[in-house]
């Protein structure tokens, strides 16, 4: 249980691999929670094809600030541990710039985005929330960096 006014005042940064729109999903009802509670909600859904850079849309009262941003390099995932690091690094500080400042909070529910965000300097807590992991094993890589995992999921065999 969070206290009364825990949110109040804190940047949150919630990645999507759903665009904010007219269709609402459980992330969709997070954010619009959080701003009712004074979060200063940043929602940034899916990379955008073509886009060159990170850009903010401000929207009406009672809904986040949308995040656009280019796609990073191809196949980040699978480069070397230290590589990914230091360019994801790169991405969150280039975010927290365009965003006015640093996240008390990222709150990713994209398991491929993040993967190994080690340094808090832009978003000071890392909660990864995955809904409906297809393959357990995807999981141990980003779980290792996050500061918190939630997992909705239907069960599957444990080994």
């Amino acid at each position: 249980m969070v206290e009364q006014g825990y949110w109040a005042g804190k940047r949150i940064l919630l990645v999507s691999h759903e665009a904010w729109g007219p269709v609402r999903l459980s992330k969709h009802h997070y954010a619009s929670t959080l701003i009712d509670q004074g979060a200063q909600v940043f929602f940034l859904g899916p990379d955008e094809l073509g886009r060159r850079d990170i850009a903010v849309e401000l929207q009406q009262a009672g809904a986040p600030t949308i995040v656009h941003r280019a796609p990073p390099m191809r196949g980040i995932r699978h480069l070397p541990v230290e590589l990914r690091e230091r360019m994801e690094e790169r991405q969150m500080r280039a975010l927290a710039t365009t965003c006015g400042g640093a996240f008390d909070v990222l709150w990713n529910f994209d398991l491929f985005r993040f993967r190994s965000l080690k340094d808090r300097s832009h978003a000071r807590l890392y909660m990864l929330h995955v809904m409906d992991l297809k393959h357990p094993d995807e999981l141990s890589g980003p779980a290792k960096c996050a500061d918190a995992v939630i997992v909705v999921s239907p069960a599957w065999p444990m080994a």
